[in-house]
């Protein structure tokens, strides 16, 4: 692997990832083939064998798991023993991984440089209500919404909304099983909520902006801490996973200049500096912001694939001190395997995959979530690791379901028995 002058000087960086892989490796990818060490820390029950197998990684490893104070004290436990030198950026890129660093900031702060906004910015972000209220200050539309944290308030507030509803948690992560869901009517949120383990959470329930997943954009930026400058891009969603709330699965890079400029503006109304990633949707009336993430998204490796490396724009000025350059953005296209799985599954997914693949094969500018030509292990491994672990879910779903039935099927025996008793006598 080829190294840029100066490159045995370049602290190394860390990140801290899940099973959204093509994120991680897309930064691996970035930095590694310019001659930066990449250490990788998994979180969770994410595999790290597809960051290991990346020729680019210098060393995975899992993480803990459990209660947040537990993986934060292990990701602390974990940089550590790396011992990067304060100048190595260490890059979150899943909700989980920027609440681990937000949990112990201050001595991972004496150790390396967290690529996170402040803690005051950081917690609005983080917190989808108070991230919506900011919006509407920086002067950006959005879905009239509401918040409850009991399942009483929302049948008392939910009628102030019109129907159709997404519904998501009000911090990530913060309540199982639920990342973003639309529901129909009011009915249909309430059973939902009832399904659910809040477990001290807070539900958000916004009305949903209707129209196709090609009315989805999206704005990712780094803006640097030093000098105040961005470096951005956009693009829009051509497929979502699930259908109609989820991350692309199929996308471009588009050159929108509305856009970048309410994506900038909320950033800026912030005081944000780091990484970001905003969501709009388009409606006849124009773009309706949705969410904003303080972190890289998994489809990032679109915008470095357009010329807009926000990796590299965050390391330079993050261990360099270098000013982060804003270069031209470019057309490119995207898909990622692993999610588009679920667009197939939907209704009519296969008749859309028809079209897309071809689509996107004959693009020339294209990337891949995973697979990469010139880093190809990831892809398979990735792969093998995700069968294996469905193939668990279906044993342990099939195992759910028998031992469901053995207290039926004791109790009909134990009839069985006893009629046979009272027909003897």
């Amino acid at each position: 692997m080829a190294m840029e002058p100066g490159a045995t000087e370049r602290p190394p960086c860390l990140l801290v990832a899940g099973r959204a892989y093509g994120s991680a490796l897309g930064i691996m990818r970035s930095l590694g083939r310019r001659g930066v060490s990449c250490h990788v820390g998994v979180l969770g029950e994410a595999s790290p064998l597809p960051y290991a197998a990346s020729r680019y990684c210098t060393k995975a490893q899992r993480l803990g798991s459990g209660t947040d104070e537990a993986v934060a004290r292990s990701l602390l436990d974990w940089v550590r023993r790396v011992r990067p030198g304060v100048r190595a950026p260490l890059m979150p890129v899943s909700d989980d991984g920027c609440r681990a660093v937000q949990k112990v900031r201050g001595e991972l702060e004496r150790l390396c440089r967290p690529v996170l906004p402040d803690e005051r910015v950081l917690g609005a972000v983080l917190d989808k209500t108070a991230a919506e209220r900011a919006a509407e200050r920086a002067g950006l539309r959005t879905p009239r919404a509401i918040a409850a944290s009991t399942v009483s308030e929302l049948e008392d507030r939910i009628r102030d909304l019109r129907a159709p509803f997404i519904v998501k948690p009000a911090r990530p992560g913060s309540i199982p099983g639920l990342k973003a869901k639309v529901v129909r009517d009011p009915e249909a949120c309430v059973g939902l909520a009832r399904s659910l383990a809040w477990d001290g959470g807070e539900l958000l329930v916004q009305e949903y902006v209707d129209g196709p997943d090609t009315s989805v954009f999206v704005y990712l930026c780094y803006r640097s801490r030093n000098t105040g400058r961005i470096v951005d891009w956009t693009g829009r969603k051509l497929r979502q996973s699930p259908p109609g709330a989820g991350i692309m699965a199929y996308g471009t890079s588009e050159d929108l200049p509305e856009v970048r400029r309410l994506g900038r503006s909320l950033v800026r109304y912030l005081g944000y500096s780091g990484v970001a990633g905003a969501e709009f949707k388009r409606d006849r009336d124009g773009y309706v912001f949705i969410e904003i993430n303080p972190r890289f998204a998994g489809f990032h490796g679109l915008a470095a694939r357009a010329g807009v490396d926000l990796a590299w724009s965050a390391y330079v000025d993050t261990a360099l001190g270098q000013p982060n350059a804003a270069p031209k953005q470019h057309g490119a296209t995207y898909l990622n395997g692993q999610t588009y799985a679920k667009v197939v599954l939907s209704p009519g997914g296969l008749r859309m995959a028809l079209g897309d693949f071809p689509r996107f094969l004959r693009t020339r500018n294209r990337t891949w979530a995973v697979w990469n030509l010139l880093d190809p292990s990831p892809g398979p491994v990735g792969a093998a690791v995700e069968v294996r672990r469905a193939a668990g879910l279906v044993r342990e779903a099939l195992a759910s379901k028998v031992r469901a039935q053995r207290p039926k099927s004791g109790a009909q025996g134990s009839e069985s028995s006893r009629r046979q008793i009272d027909d003897a006598s």
